[in-house]
């Protein structure tokens, strides 16, 4: 499933097929201390009473498909229709919630056994939680709820508030950039006045909902999501840039050294200089290797960098994941290189969202 798309009903499907309950464990021949067994040795996983999957399964999925399981699980219990909300709905959009690097880097170690946890949203009296099931109190408006391969989910939207509320900045940043890049960019090409629409929709609705919890962290989401960007990485990156206040501006085009065109991940346009930032896994996940051996990628890179700089007439510099920890390490990385870096967060923005940047971390 590409990150950034939402789930499809076959992916949905699929994932029903993996679901046991105890009525199906019992008719394959196990007995109820056979099914205990499994469930010691892990050969077997629990994620809800009278629901179950292998554990080959659970060993080899991502966790995005775990936690879609458990939400199949959830919904299979119910009865009736739940609205996912939350890291729930984050899943059914397809965004990278689940990111253990952006986990890391924010202060939130992700916890393999929370992908077990639902979230839904409905008007009961209180907000309850269990080990498989979180429920939030709220109202949803017929406009904040969506279908999304056939459950009911948050709307785009409330998605972006509910993280707002529950999740560290830059990881709904990145969430909030990869849902704007579905909606509103079709081969590259943005549609700019639907993505101002929207933004400015949001922004007005936080005003109007002043006293709610996560309005100003939503206003910033709102106002500083971009659907340019092309990763989770580069969505911590700008984040960065912004708060140490260097102006850039994302995913620029010249023409490729051949045919077609590159794009550059961000362009640094006061200091004539570009940046790239690389992930571990372009050296790493096979899916992105694409049958290449790490050392061609890297000289791959060298040459893209190479005929950018020479056809852009820019210099450039490079990151990765490690040097975006934080605004100090990143600021450090680029005066390595040297980058001319103010230190305090940007006013592109005006004044409220640079006091919300110098508060990040």
């Amino acid at each position: 499933m590409p990150q950034d798309a939402p789930v499809t009903p076959a992916h949905i499907a699929e994932l029903k097929t993996k679901l046991l309950d105890a009525r199906s464990l019992f008719q394959s021949g196990l007995t109820e201390r056979a099914v205990a067994t499994k469930l010691n040795t892990e050969a077997l996983v629990r994620l809800r009473r009278d629901s179950y999957v292998n554990g080959e399964f659970w060993d080899s999925a991502s966790l995005a498909d775990r936690h879609l399981a458990a939400m199949l699980a959830v919904q299979r219990a119910a009865g009736s229709p739940r609205v996912f909300s939350h890291r729930s709905a984050a899943s059914l959009y397809g965004l990278p919630i689940w990111s253990a690097w952006m986990g890391r880097i924010c202060g939130t170690p992700l916890d393999p056994a929370s992908t077990k946890v639902v979230d839904i949203t409905s008007t009961a009296k209180r907000g309850t939680r269990s080990r498989s099931l979180r429920r939030h109190r709220g109202t949803l408006r017929p406009e904040d709820v969506e279908i999304v391969a056939g459950l009911s989910c948050t709307s785009p939207s409330r998605t972006v508030i509910d993280l707002a509320c529950t999740e560290p900045f830059g990881i709904a940043l990145a969430c909030t950039d990869a849902l704007l890049r579905e909606m509103f960019t079709v081969n590259r090409l943005v549609d700019t006045q639907s993505w101002h629409e929207w933004q400015d929709e949001l922004i007005t609705y936080t005003r109007r909902h002043a006293r709610r919890r996560g309005m100003a962290v939503t206003r910033a989401l709102a106002t500083l999501a971009d659907p340019r960007t092309d990763s989770p990485l580069e969505s911590i990156s700008r984040l960065r840039f912004h708060q140490l206040g260097i102006a850039v501006i994302p995913q620029v085009r010249i023409a490729a050294e051949h045919t077609g065109w590159l794009y550059l991940d961000f362009v640094l346009h006061e200091q004539g200089i570009f940046g790239e930032c690389d992930g571990a896994m372009k050296y790493s996940d096979k899916q992105l290797l694409n049958y290449r051996t790490p050392a061609e990628v890297v000289l791959q890179e060298k040459q893209r960098q190479d005929w950018a700089a020479g056809e852009s007439g820019m210099r450039g510099v490079r990151w990765g994941a490690k040097d975006v920890t934080t605004a100090a390490v990143f600021a450090e990385r680029l005066r390595a290189f040297k980058v001319e870096v103010p230190g305090s967060p940007t006013l592109q923005f005006g004044r409220e969202t640079a006091a919300f940047l110098l508060r990040l971390p």
